[in-house]
């Protein structure tokens, strides 16, 4: 130990090889989990001591070169504003802190251009792997990512053909729930506004539960009654206004996001109706400070902190895997949806 000042701005792995005893390649292997069964348990051991002791943090760089991982992972997500998205960062965050990882978020907004640029920028700063929320374009790119050794958890959506997991909210039976909800309250004249991407995993499932409850219940589907925003607020609001200006007057709407809802919410407040006497509407998702409204919201609600959660930790699987060209089950995760029956929906008679 002597000649080494503990209190020193920097330590090195020499420092920490110095105290141990032992030399620096032995030190690096302990450091980067290569620590072989030929060690001895006490030299490891007194060596994970000396780390501790001193609190050593590998230097990032170095440690890359040396496991050819950057220990890096990117989330790619369409619109952080939104607290869905917000919330399911956190948990992809919370799971990369807990494996030592950094983690880059890349926001899209949907725009295709964007996500090209960020899946390149991953691909030239060798990410060791991606979280992505996928527009549907840039297939080409997404199979390069995949050729390259980096592999890919979708979230919120998923494209067909990829050897990638994917943790999804059960969209289909959410929006199914909430439209049965409505009809079981009275209501048949029913309006729906989508999302703008009709491409979308996520929308087309949505739109698919509305149109499933409404045949179940021998109720016709009406295509003027099927709006398009942009999955926020502006776009609900055009949408639920040209609703309500429908020739035969809905009694009530299902809004497929909640900025949607935010906007719808505005539009039926312009037009001085009031809800639920007037008009019932659901949304799906939470709103921020939605114990604020009065009155309260009814909507499904999704668990995105624990979709991040989940996403993440499939994507630590893969990275730990030491095999990874041996077979590896890709897993589709569906997580369930819960309707909040609040203040919104009325019975319609």
């Amino acid at each position: 130990m002597r000649g080494i000042k503990l209190n020193d701005e920097k330590i090195t792995i020499k420092d920490i090889a110095d105290l141990a005893g032992v030399s620096k390649s032995t030190v690096s292997r302990v450091i980067n989990g290569k620590a072989k069964n030929h060690m001895k348990k006490e030299t490891k051991e007194r060596i994970e001591k000396i780390i501790k002791k001193l609190d050593y943090k590998p230097n990032k760089v170095a440690q890359s070169l040396s496991t050819s991982k950057s220990h890096t992972i990117g989330l790619i997500i369409s619109d952080i504003s939104n607290t869905f998205y917000s919330n399911l960062a956190r948990g992809v965050g919370s799971i990369a802190d807990e494996n030592d990882y950094t983690l880059s978020i890349f926001n899209t907004d949907e725009v295709e251009l964007r996500e090209k640029k960020y899946l390149n920028s991953i691909l030239q700063r060798q990410f060791d792997g991606v979280i992505i929320a996928p527009i549907g374009k840039n297939i080409d790119l997404l199979n390069n990512v995949l050729d390259n050794g980096i592999p890919i958890v979708f979230v919120d959506r998923y494209i067909k053909g990829f050897n990638a997991e994917a943790v999804l909210s059960d969209a289909y039976q959410g929006a199914y729930d909430a439209v049965e909800y409505l009809i079981s309250m009275g209501h048949q004249e029913i309006g729906i506004i989508l999302g703008l991407k009709r491409n979308i995993l996520s929308s087309k499932e949505r739109f698919q539960g509305y149109r499933d409850a409404l045949m179940d219940n021998n109720i016709k589907f009406k295509k003027e009654y099927v709006m398009r925003g942009d999955s926020r607020a502006p776009g609900g609001y055009n949408a639920c206004k040209e609703l309500l200006e429908c020739q035969k007057k809905v009694s009530a709407i299902f809004c497929t996001n909640n900025l949607t809802t935010l906007g719808a919410l505005e539009a039926i407040d312009n037009k001085n109706l009031e809800i639920p006497k007037d008009i019932s509407i659901i949304g799906f998702d939470e709103l921020p400070l939605a114990n604020l409204l009065h009155p309260r919201l009814s909507l499904v609600a999704q668990k995105p902190e624990l979709i991040g959660k989940k996403s993440a930790k499939l994507l630590f699987e893969r990275l730990n895997k030491k095999q990874k060209d041996t077979p590896y089950n890709y897993n589709i995760v569906r997580i369930d949806t819960e309707l909040k029956k609040r203040d919104t929906v009325s019975k319609f008679y």
